[in-house]
């Protein structure tokens, strides 16, 4: 015999009252708003970025960019898998201000990606810097994922996840890469 819990089942508008009540959830909400931003700036420009650098120089940059590919797939598993233990041993929130001053160096690598180096020693800064931004973003969608499961009420939790995933993906990513 199946035995189904009640839960109570609420709406989406009953969902943003509770959520507006919860301040710890908004100023996570807003923390994420801060990373989707960077992640959308990021994502949006560093390309052509990499095309810009490398138009002038004798390695064609599809070769770099197929790298910058692999990288940032090596840094999405290297995040995942690296994400419960930060969390088990720096907490939440110190995971993202670690996660927030990683990429303050992947943007200052991208940054003296302008400078006048080898190209050998370019593609290198260039490959570090995609998989700081893949493990970057990897670790806060855990983390959020995780962390909103914990502060969100046992009828919204999943209201909660879903809009979490909405608010990284759909509204800042696509808003920035259009």
């Amino acid at each position: 015999m199946n035995k189904t819990s009640k839960t109570k089942v609420i709406s989406l508008r009953q969902s943003f009252g509770i959520l507006r009540k919860n301040k710890a959830l908004l100023r996570f909400f807003g923390i994420l708003f801060l990373f989707g931003s960077s992640f959308g700036l990021l994502e949006a420009f560093v390309y052509v970025h990499i095309k810009s650098i490398f138009s002038n120089r004798d390695i064609p940059s599809n070769w770099t960019m197929t790298i910058c590919r692999v990288c940032v797939a090596f840094g999405g598993i290297v995040g995942f898998r690296i994400c419960a233990r930060l969390m088990k041993q720096y907490g939440t929130i110190t995971t993202l201000y670690l996660t927030m001053m990683s990429l303050s160096c992947c943007y200052y690598l991208y940054a003296s990606a302008e400078m006048q180096f080898s190209t050998l020693y370019l593609q290198c800064i260039l490959f570090v810097a995609e998989i700081i931004r893949a493990a970057s973003f990897s670790i806060v969608w855990s983390v959020s994922t995780i962390h909103v499961n914990m502060l969100s009420d046992p009828s919204m939790s999943s209201s909660a996840v879903s809009f979490n995933f909405k608010f990284i993906i759909v509204v800042i990513c696509d808003y920035f890469a259009t």
